[in-house]
């Protein structure tokens, strides 16, 4: 008398369970990111008025820290307009940099803001 074979799907195979997938969490602590700091083109570098000109987001806080005065900041940043901010934006591509440095009021908050981004690098 032949025997009988289980199926395919009746073989066993523990049911799937329907509850979602725990995830251990790691005790080191993560990384920063790696990404590369973008350097603009000669033809998008930042002309400070009256001013160094600038190609990265080192050399604006270096700008900020020593070289930009408080009038070279109104110039570049009012009620109306941010070129700092936009130029972050736009050429370096760093968007929560650019966020606050919209927010900043005047060269100490706005060198505060980039000193943040490059610690997050």
């Amino acid at each position: 008398m032949p025997t009988k074979r289980p199926s395919k799907s009746s073989a066993t195979t523990p049911p799937k369970s329907t509850a979602a997938p725990t995830r251990r969490r790691s005790s080191t602590p993560r990384a920063r990111s790696s990404r590369p700091l973008v350097t603009a083109p000669p033809e998008k570098c930042f002309w400070v008025h009256y001013g160094p000109v600038l190609k990265d987001l080192r050399e604006l806080r270096d700008a900020l820290h020593r070289q930009i005065s408080d009038a070279q900041f109104a110039h570049h940043v009012g009620p109306e307009r941010n070129d700092f901010a936009n130029w972050v934006d736009h050429v370096l591509m760093e968007k929560p940099c650019a966020r606050e440095l919209r927010r900043a009021g005047g060269v100490a908050e706005a060198l505060r803001a980039v000193e943040a981004a490059l610690r997050g690098r």
